[in-house]
């Protein structure tokens, strides 16, 4: 089966034994279903320069993991589409955002798994962590042709401090870990730029929390397969802000 999927997020590449290093992506497709697609090989993503706000094609291998939202693909089978501007994010967006505290009821109900919220951000904090001797592990496995993955590991977690919308009826602030593949390679590109850690951190949070203050921020959050009570952070999506009398009137079509 075909199926066509407006890329709105992309986590930082994890790595297991059965896939390598993969990316997972995460859209909507033009039937108006959230949808979640494996596996996409680091390098397939690397080489192929996909992008956020990308219409993407591919074909279905067959359902995913138990989430709702998870299907298999055939992933030598995916070809680039059109992009889109941010207005139709923006309406894409508006059409599927919810709360996390809704969410958490559709989980019970039917295994939602991925969703879109319209947050008030109270901080971003990021620290440095570890790397677990389990990923340094399979880290240094080989691929089936003898290369290393092409994957560098992370040694700083970053999250946001948010309300999930105005009318959060949450009795705290919701934390959430922010997976974002945009964050990832910008810490990567910039880790050896600056002399030190502190000015590091400054710059990337001048980046996921100043700049995004003056946008029209929305998340897209989804659990992990083996986390599934855990809302994470898999994309940022900030189209910029509006006036009430220039916002765009244009319908997201489900």
């Amino acid at each position: 089966m075909k199926e066509n999927l407006l890329l709105l997020g992309m986590a930082y590449p994890e790595i297991s034994k059965k896939y390598g290093a993969s990316i997972c992506m995460a859209g909507a497709t033009e039937d108006g279903e959230l949808r979640r697609i494996y596996p996409v090989p680091f390098e397939l993503f690397l080489r192929s320069s996909f992008h956020k706000r990308e219409w993407v094609n591919y074909e279905v291998r067959e359902k995913g993991d138990y989430r709702k939202e998870s299907y298999k693909i055939f992933p030598e089978s995916i070809t680039h589409g059109l992009m889109v501007d941010y207005n139709e994010i923006r309406d894409c967006c508006k059409a599927f955002t919810s709360t996390i505290e809704d969410l958490k009821l559709k989980t019970d109900a039917d295994r939602t798994s991925l969703g879109i919220i319209k947050p008030e951000i109270i901080d971003f904090k990021i620290k440095k962590f570890p790397i677990t001797e389990k990923r340094l592990h399979l880290s240094n496995q080989q691929m089936l042709d003898g290369c290393k993955i092409p994957i560098e590991n992370l040694e700083y977690k970053a999250w946001y401090e948010y309300r999930c919308s105005k009318n959060c009826t949450a009795q705290h602030n919701h934390k959430s870990l922010c997976l974002d593949t945009e964050l990832g390679q910008l810490i990567r590109n910039i880790k050896h730029k600056y002399d030190t850690e502190a000015i590091l951190l400054e710059k990337i949070k001048e980046r996921f929390f100043t700049w995004m203050l003056t946008r029209d921020v929305y998340f897209m959050v989804g659990t992990h397969f083996l986390h599934p009570k855990s809302w994470m952070i898999i994309s940022v999506l900030y189209p910029p802000k509006l006036n009430n009398k220039n916002e765009s009137l244009k319908n997201w079509c489900l």
